[in-house]
């Protein structure tokens, strides 16, 4: 055993012991985590793997990182993203036949303004969200910016029912707390959407997605530097139940909604860019996202000489049933007998959150309506989370192009 012992340690030679101490007192100030990884040790000997405690030969850059935030970084672009793109889609299609049905009209709000047109309609948004994550004994702290564009349209197969499709493009910046890295993630969404209305004013909505994401990876320990790039395949099927009730010119409307994802990031290999370092293969991850919501939406029309205004407020209630998410891998050594394995997991999901929601739309003339939303995540034990968003939708008049 004490061969093997000196094994290691001339491995770790190299590492200067100003390094360790300097990881031990940083790891004390809030640099790392306040919880470890899971470290095991092996030795190769005689082509058999052995266990072995390295003790406090073990550097410090090694010992106190935190697990990887490069998965966390993928869900939270498609979390936010998808949590909003159903209510983009049906928020304006659903008041543009509100106001064809159900609301007062005078003036310019009558007739040709926001009555019947085409079987077609087309629509485009653009969203910007900011998530800012606090530190946690499993987990770094993180802010993350995101811009996404949505172009889509759909197609009214009878005055009830509803079928489209979205082509959809997010970027986002992940900066990890401390400088310790960050992670650029890009990706495409194409979705498929539907929605079915009785005459009772029911209604049923449905969005399937197919996304893929390309993750350019950075990251820093008190070692050295490191790159990495690796892809994430994810998709996303929800379903949403509701009831229009109109009181005047207000409607209130409730909504249930369940929401599912599941995916898969590949693994990756990092590489060192600075003189030092101990650079990770990370194994792959499996994702698993179940939500469930309950809302309640307000919404008060304005008629105006131009057409119509309508501000509205949601309120949402959101229940997460996922379990937490792990992250594994190795340590590359420059001694290929010595094996160094980690695994992590992520910080228990908060159950219960609020999600508000201020908005405005407004109805024109010619088949044309836009609106402009901004929700605030209320109540999350370790995420802070703002959004706004806003878009454009143009119903086709009729006997254009033969619809």
């Amino acid at each position: 055993m004490d061969k093997q012992r000196t094994k290691v340690r001339n491995y770790f030679s190299p590492v200067p012991v100003v390094l360790f101490l300097g990881a031990l007192c940083t790891a004390s100030v809030g640099l790392a985590c306040e919880g470890e990884r899971q470290i095991r040790t092996f030795q190769e000997i005689e082509g058999e793997l052995q266990e072995i405690d390295l003790g406090g030969d073990m550097p410090g850059n090694i010992l106190f990182r935190c697990p990887s935030s490069v998965g966390d970084s993928t869900l939270l672009q498609l979390r936010n993203f998808l949590s909003s793109l159903a209510g983009t889609i049906d928020q304006q299609r659903r008041l543009r036949r509100a106001g064809q049905t159900g609301y007062p009209t005078h003036g310019a709000a009558s007739g040709d303004s926001i009555g019947d047109y085409g079987r077609l309609s087309t629509f485009a948004s653009a969203d910007y969200n900011n998530v800012d994550r606090s530190r946690t004994t499993l987990g770094q702290g993180l802010t993350q910016d995101s811009f996404s564009f949505t172009w889509g349209a759909d197609y009214r197969l009878r005055d009830t029912l509803f079928l489209g499709g979205t082509l959809n493009l997010l970027s986002s910046d992940t900066d990890i707390d401390d400088n310790l890295g960050s992670t650029d993630v890009n990706t495409i969404v194409m979705g498929f959407h539907g929605s079915q209305y009785w005459q009772n004013d029911l209604f049923l909505d449905w969005l399937a997605t197919l996304s893929y994401s390309d993750l350019d990876i950075d990251r820093t320990d008190l070692a050295g530097s490191y790159k990495a790039s690796t892809d994430a395949w994810h998709w996303s099927a929800e379903l949403s139940f509701g009831h229009q009730l109109s009181v005047n010119r207000w409607r209130i409307t409730p909504i249930a909604r369940l929401f599912y994802m599941r995916g898969q990031l590949d693994g990756y290999t990092e590489r060192v860019v600075s003189q030092f370092g101990d650079p990770e293969v990370a194994d792959k991850q499996s994702h698993n996202l179940t939500m469930f919501d309950l809302s309640l939406q307000t919404d008060y029309v304005l008629l105006a000489n131009w057409g119509v205004v309508i501000p509205s407020f949601k309120l949402a209630y959101e229940r997460d049933f996922s379990g937490t998410s792990s992250s594994s891998g190795r340590v590359l050594t420059t001694q290929e007998t010595l094996h160094i394995f980690y695994s992590g997991e992520t910080d228990d999901p908060d159950r219960n959150t609020v999600m508000a929601r201020l908005g405005v739309s407004a109805q024109f003339q010619r088949g044309l309506s836009a609106f402009i939303n901004y929700q605030h995540l209320l109540g999350h034990d370790y995420f802070d989370r703002y959004h706004i968003g806003a878009g454009i939708r143009y119903e086709i008049p009729l006997g254009f192009a033969g619809f």
